[in-house]
């Protein structure tokens, strides 16, 4: 009977072992050899303040991105899908509540162009908010993928992303 029960403890101590060392080499494989060169990459481009890539239930996989202030958003944006390949990126900007409150203004024209495609109409009123706002560094720029609107106040500045195809969204943004 102790020769069962020693054999049973063994093979308990063995499995959990085995268990441990491969949860751990999955770990360093996502770390060093998925995660490390994604982290590198990104890190390499032109107005990027920080990278970090989620790794709790909420946001797993998700590469965070915290950008400084930037010329023309568009094209750090196409650096950024690029570099992550197919992983979905967060923007992190440095908004203000003054900032937001003006997005929340520019919102209704962007949604409605997306809806009924009248873009010449959209950028015109966002134009006019802008101007009565005194917003700096403001554009707003469009692709395929995209409407990219940035714009700042003092040391303030946001950058939001619609997605003109919501099921295809690889970029995302705080607001």
């Amino acid at each position: 009977m102790d020769l069962k029960l020693k054999k049973v403890g063994v093979v308990v101590l063995v499995t959990a072992i085995t268990l441990g060392a491969l949860v751990g080499i999955q770990f360093a494989w996502k770390k060093y050899m998925l995660d490390a060169p994604v982290t590198s990459k990104i890190s390499n481009i032109s107005g990027v303040s920080s990278v970090k890539i989620g790794t709790d239930s909420t946001d797993s996989g998700v590469i965070k991105v915290t950008l400084k202030s930037v010329p023309d958003l568009k094209v750090t944006c196409s650096q950024l899908l690029k570099a992550a390949d197919s992983g979905k990126i967060l923007l992190i900007d440095h908004r203000s509540p003054q900032l937001q409150s003006v997005l929340e203004q520019m919102r209704f024209n962007v949604e409605e162009a997306l809806v009924k495609g009248d873009f010449v109409e959209m950028k015109a009123a966002i134009d006019k908010i802008a101007q009565t706002d005194k917003l700096t560094n403001y554009h707003i720029y469009m692709d395929d993928e995209y409407i990219y609107l940035q714009f700042g106040q003092g040391q303030n500045y946001l950058y939001q992303v619609f997605a003109r195809q919501s099921d295809k969204a690889q970029l995302f943004t705080e607001g």
